[in-house]
């Protein structure tokens, strides 16, 4: 039947946490990861259903665009802070005072007399 659960049916097996974890090809990832980290535990339990429990905490890392999550016990480093660039009106503020120089040394006045000759 369409959506019916047949997970009750399997056994447990020992390689359910790293597969859930994203670590399906290196069974010991888990025991490594708790010799080197030190981080709240992770546990998983598989229910009579065949669901996979997961108790602690799991930090999801990467996916989008049809790609694949993936999950570790570790959070991941927070994005560089953009770095800081004058405004826009301020940009546009220093252009108004050079023009303004400029019109009053009189670099603009061959300029002004073309332009409005026209």
């Amino acid at each position: 039947m369409k959506g019916e659960n047949m997970g009750a049916e399997l056994p447990a097996d020992a390689g359910a946490v790293t597969e859930a974890t994203g670590q399906g090809a290196n069974p010991d990832a888990q025991v490594e990861a708790d010799t080197v980290t030190t981080h709240v535990e992770t546990t998983s339990v598989r229910t009579e259903n065949g669901a996979i429990v997961v108790t602690g905490r799991l930090f999801r890392h990467g996916g989008g665009n049809g790609r694949p999550h993936r999950f570790s016990g570790k959070p991941m480093k927070p994005p560089p802070r953009p770095t800081r660039r004058p405004a826009r009106v301020a940009q546009m503020l220093a252009f108004a005072h050079r023009v303004e120089a400029g019109v009053e040394r009189g670099e603009f006045a061959g300029f002004v007399t073309w332009s409005h000759g026209k």
